[in-house]
């Protein structure tokens, strides 16, 4: 009868030690996918950050390329309106000093046709200093 006792007792501690082992092994494995999916998740968040880091890099390039052309646009616009102000500054000096060679032209020629009266209603061809300061 004791070793029926004896081996039911060992039968009871084999139970114990497997179930204890069994629990051991599901607490490490449970553990190990934890870890595995923390791990995961981590590596999840990196692809996260490293594809939003590079959508972001991306859209400043593209701004910057458009701020780019935008400035070319600009600058080649200014040229153009810097162009046309310079023509139409050289047209009004044009102008101007045309205008100003006609009003001496015309003086001349008042002139002329002052001497050329004289000389007519004279008939004298020398005209003093006087009459020539006069017209």
């Amino acid at each position: 009868k004791e070793t029926g006792v004896l081996l039911k007792k060992l039968r009871g501690h084999c139970r114990e030690y497997n179930k204890e082992g069994f629990d051991n092994w599901r607490t490490s494995c449970q553990k190990e996918i934890l870890e595995k999916n923390r791990v995961a998740k981590q590596d999840q968040f990196a692809a996260k950050r490293k594809a939003a880091l590079e959508d972001s890099k991306k859209k400043e390039e593209e701004v910057a390329l458009q701020n780019s052309i935008n400035r070319a646009q600009n600058l080649k616009k200014l040229k153009k309106e810097n162009s046309v102000i310079q023509r139409e500054n050289k047209i009004a000096k044009r102008m101007a000093k045309t205008n100003d060679m006609l009003d001496i032209v015309d003086m001349v020629l008042d002139v002329v046709e002052e001497s050329f009266d004289f000389r007519n209603q004279t008939g004298n061809e020398t005209i003093t200093g006087t009459l020539w300061r006069e017209w």
